[in-house]
Parts: C-alpha cells; structure tokens; sequence
C-alpha cells in the first residue's frame, strides 16, 4: 500500500440533515457539511460468544451481534448573517436536533428569532456521513449513521469565551445494507465551505441571576434586567441527562429498531460564581438558598453584530434550584460551585403558576420587559431549557 493512502485522522468534514422520518436515512452532499470541531465515532457490535461443551479449549467460532455506531461532536453557537427565520436556520441546528431540542421560529416586525426549547419526547433524529481524507487528499474513509440521537452539554469557555455544545454518547443505527456503514469513497470531492459569521462570545455577557420574589434580588447587584455584575458568574455549563437508549426488536436490521433518547432525570446545570460577603448588596448566601428552597432565574444574552451590521443576540433562559454547594478557591479568589436543577418555568407575567408548578408552562416575557424572555415571544413549546437566536 501506499504511504499517500494513509488516513490522516484530523483531516475530513463531516455532513449531516436533520430526518424527515427518524430512521431513514437523508440523501447528504457536500452542501450539507456542518461545522464541528471535534467528531468521533466507533463502530461498534455484539459479540455472540459460542461455548459448546468440547473436550479441549473453546474454539468455535463466535457470531456478530447487535451493531450501531457510537459518535461524540462538539461545535459552537453562531448564525447566519442577515438571519430571517423563512430561509434560514442558525448554524448548530442539526446538532440540537439530535440532542432532543425542537425549534420554534418566530418573526415579527421587530425581531427574526429561533428558539430551541429541549423535549421531554417526540424528538427528532439526524443522518450524518463523516469523511477522514488519506495523505494525498485525493480519497477517504467514510462512516455514516441515520436515527442518530445524543446527549448534550452547553458549556460557555471562561478561557476563549464560547458557548459550545458538546454532543455526547451519541448513537446511530448502522446503515440500511450494513456493508455500507463504513467504506472507502475514491476520489471524494474536498469541496465543502463554512461560514464566516463569527461565532458568539461571553465577553460583555448580560449574565443575571435571580432569586425570585418580593422584591427579587440580581446576583452581583443591579435590577431586573439591568445586572451591575459587580460578583462575576466565572462560568456556567448545562448538562441535559438525555440518556441515548438503543431499543431492540426482533424483526430489527441487526437486531437494533432505533436509537432513542429516554431523559427522566432533572436537567443539571453547574455555576461557579464569586464568594463574597453575604450581607454584601447583590451577594447571595447559597447555604441559604439550597436550605429555603429557593426558585431562581437563569437569563444569559450575547449580542454582537453580523457581517451586515444587524444586532444579533444568543439567549439562554432557565428557572432553577440550588441542591448542591462546594467552596473552592481558583486564580486567587474564593469561588462557589453551585450544582443545580432546572424546574418548571414560572409564569413571568405574574408568577402564577410559580416555578417547578406546571410541566406545560412555556417561556414567555414579562409584562414589564424585564423577565422571562429578552423579546416579548410567543413561545409555545414547552420546556426547562430555552435557547434562542435573535436579529433585532
């Protein structure tokens, strides 16, 4: 073989589309790559070990059982230039897709926005092929999956200042004809092109958190809507619990009828935020706030411009509840590292019902504009998690 043949493992795109019918796998081309930073996959199978009673060591030959492919990818959050929700979608679309979101357009004459609230069930699935390019370019390896489904994080970097979403324990069914999961393509086209719209950035970040009621108190002072962060949130991951579960049948292709995701526990989310004196303006005393069981909000806004110059804003809307506290001290300050669960939203119009109350209580905006929702929505999806991309 030749050394040009090689297969270099960081070279290669891969293509992906959300199902028209979860399972049946979408035609791909390379119009359909996606931006991904990381992409892994194992090809994975059963083993069906066969131990007849011999007199010698076993050496009867084992069958092939159940197959899938397994796959993580992890990408950023960014959205197309001149964004209008009737000809396009933000840039990470697929990939909330196969996490369990659903996507709600919405557009009104002050503002194109997508929100993707996260589905307890009726979840959609994706296709993808990756490619691994050999030495010469001129060939590769390509692995595909369909029904592909995975669990989540959204993890916004305090080092470059991302918001990333990580996709994890992914799952796939191998291809209709399994011989075609993994094969070679000659002369497969390198002619795939990203965006250039700039992806979303923390820096800046309208970071309030709230602990509701009367009056309501913003973590590290100021008001509703208007957080003077005077204590820094230091960094904030989310963590979905979707549980990729492979469901099998009988009269399955290798025994495997789909990939699904089965989520029961509370989606996790994790806050280190700055220690400060307790009785100190905009300063919250944790202990206190796991003990009385306290309801808070959760409201993150970047806003940058687009290539166009239209203001662009990445949202993040949650209410939640602290269970967990850890003191622990990093880059010569006294931080605190919250462990919490999201709940129910509340009824930002008038708290009624309140928080953790009604499961199919939908994200909204207060009537004063300064909770809930950063744009007065009709949302009517229902959720814990609402993320949303927005042009004013």
């Amino acid at each position: 073989m030749s050394e040009n043949k090689i297969i270099l493992p960081e070279s290669g795109y891969v293509l992906a589309k959300t199902e028209s019918t979860a399972g049946t796998k979408e035609s791909l081309s390379t119009s359909n790559a996606v931006y991904c930073e990381e992409f892994t996959f194992q090809y994975t199978a059963d083993t069906i070990a066969r131990r007849p009673r011999v007199p010698a060591r076993q050496g009867s030959m084992n069958r092939s059982g159940k197959a899938r492919v397994e796959w993580t990818a992890t990408t950023e959050m960014a959205m197309p230039d001149a964004f209008a929700t009737a000809a396009k979608v933000p840039h990470p679309d697929v990939w909330f897709k196969a996490a369990g979101f659903a996507r709600q357009d919405v557009s009104d004459a002050a503002f194109e926005a997508a929100f993707y609230v996260l589905q307890h069930s009726n979840h959609e699935a994706i296709s993808f092929e990756a490619y691994s390019f050999t030495a010469d370019g001129a060939d590769a390896n390509e692995v595909q999956g369909r029904g592909a489904r995975a669990d989540f994080e959204i993890v916004i970097n305090p080092d470059d200042g991302r918001f990333m979403l990580n996709l994890s324990g992914g799952r796939a069914l191998e291809a209709a004809t399994p011989a075609n999961t993994y094969t070679a393509n000659a002369a497969q086209s390198r002619a795939v092109s990203y965006y250039a719209d700039k992806p979303f950035l923390a820096h800046s970040l309208h970071a309030e958190i709230v602990k509701l009621g009367a009056p309501s108190v913003v973590f590290g002072g100021g008001t509703l809507n208007n957080p003077s962060n005077a204590l820094q949130v230091v960094s904030v991951s989310i963590s979905g619990g979707m549980s990729p579960t492979e469901q099998t049948g009988l009269a399955a292709g290798s025994g495997v009828a789909r990939q699904r995701l089965a989520p029961t526990d509370p989606v996790t989310m994790t806050l280190s935020i700055e220690e400060a004196l307790t009785s100190a303006t905009g300063a919250f005393d944790p202990y206190a706030l796991r003990d009385d069981e306290d309801a808070l909000e959760l409201r993150l806004k970047a806003t940058q411009n687009d290539i166009s110059g239209n203001t662009n804003q990445f949202t993040i809307n949650a209410f939640f509840q602290v269970v967990g506290v850890s003191r622990v001290a990093n880059a010569d300050r006294a931080l605190y590292d919250l462990t919490c669960e999201l709940r129910y939203p509340e009824d930002s119009d008038d708290g009624n019902p309140a928080v953790g109350v009604s499961p199919t209580q939908v994200f909204k905006q207060g009537s004063s504009g300064n909770n809930g929702l950063f744009v007065d929505a009709a949302v009517t999806l229902d959720g814990v998690l609402c993320v949303g991309f927005i042009k004013s």
